[in-house]
């Protein structure tokens, strides 16, 4: 399995062209990474189908939070080592998202 990460996705660039590009370059899988939205998920769902592409692993988080702004790099949204209860919670609840998510998809892996 050659994959690659979403992360060389560009800003501007449509979903559909990067997965038939990516293809053309001899990669069959994707890691979805911890910027990906709920709703760029939706829209790579039925394309990775399309495209017969597989999903390899998930960034921890994945799809990225959206239950409110941070400061922090977005890959550090919530910190699973944090000293504030609150924060280690949110940090729990959203790996575990990230971990349903990857069964959804099919990934076995999650990068945390």
């Amino acid at each position: 399995m050659l994959s690659i990460s979403t992360y060389w996705l560009g800003e501007d660039e449509a979903i559909e062209g990067w997965l038939q590009k990516i293809q053309r370059y001899g990669f069959d899988a994707v890691e979805l990474g911890y910027r990906t939205t709920h709703e760029t998920l939706k829209e790579f769902e039925p394309l990775l189908k399309k495209y017969k592409i597989r999903v390899s692993s998930l960034h921890n988080f994945c799809p990225a939070p959206n239950d409110g702004d941070t400061e922090r790099h977005p890959s550090n949204h919530y910190r699973l080592s944090a000293v504030d209860e609150q924060e280690r919670l949110k940090a729990v609840e959203w790996t575990n998202n990230t971990i349903d998510t990857a069964k959804q998809v099919g990934a076995g892996v999650v990068v945390i």
